[in-house]
């Protein structure tokens, strides 16, 4: 994929975009300016192996907002690692939210595992506006083997009103004493200790919590992660309930 110049004859080429769970990889793909008439694709969490042919561009997506917690995040940093090295292009999602000093580490570590693939930055859900696209690499015609992308367990659970603080507790410990795998939680919950509504997406590296948009239903908490044990989440599910 060539990034496309409005006076070029309008053609279709696929752009696959990878990245860790929760980084941003849909919205990326909803903020694309209308001059990309490509076909893009987001990789699914769960698919088979794909080959795909040296002139089909992909792009890795990284939420700079968080660093890697080491060395509980090893594992994670394996799976990034694999990713950027396959990518033509990466784009560091959520900018504004992100200190200079993480910026520099994640431009450090991009260069150590991805050095000579361009970046370039989503700041405030955009592109910016003088960028066309990532410039075409030359393969050679060969076929580039992708690594297969994360496959995902998840778990539903229906909840009343919940303790926030002691869910996010028992999430964050979880993953960073006990080891726990857990890549994505999404859920919009009545809580304890706000009055409104409370939207949660936590994602390979951080938890959010804001609140809900208007009219949202809430009770509905999903869990996704890489061996995961359903009788813990339950119990800590049931430990936050008030």
């Amino acid at each position: 994929m060539c990034a496309l110049n409005i006076s070029e004859p309008s053609k279709k080429e696929n752009i696959i975009v990878i990245g860790l769970p929760g980084s941003g990889k849909t919205r990326v793909i909803q903020s694309l300016p209308s001059t990309f008439s490509q076909t893009v694709v987001e990789m699914p969490s769960a698919s088979n192996r794909v080959d795909l042919l040296s002139d089909v561009q992909v792009w890795c997506v990284i939420d700079i907002r968080s660093f890697f917690y080491l060395p509980q995040d090893a594992w994670l940093e394996s799976e990034l690692k694999k990713m950027v090295q396959q990518a033509d292009g990466i784009v560091f999602s959520f900018v504004e939210g992100a200190s200079l000093e993480i910026q520099m580490a994640w431009s450090k570590w991009v260069t150590a595992h991805a050095d000579g693939v361009p970046i370039v930055r989503w700041l405030n859900q955009m592109f910016p506006k003088e960028w066309a696209g990532f410039p075409c690499l030359k393969r050679g015609g060969r076929k580039i083997h992708r690594v297969a992308p994360l496959h995902l367990q998840a778990f539903h659970f229906e909840l009343g009103r919940i303790s926030l603080e002691h869910l996010l507790f028992g999430l964050d410990s979880s993953k960073q004493n006990l080891g726990m795998k857990l890549l994505r939680v999404t859920g919009v919950l009545n809580t304890l200790e706000y009055s409104n509504l409370v939207a949660i997406e936590g994602s390979a590296l951080r938890w959010d919590t804001f609140a809900a948009v208007p009219n949202a239903v809430a009770g509905a908490l999903t869990i996704q992660g890489i061996g995961l044990e359903r009788t813990w989440l339950e119990e800590l599910v049931q430990a936050a309930k008030v």
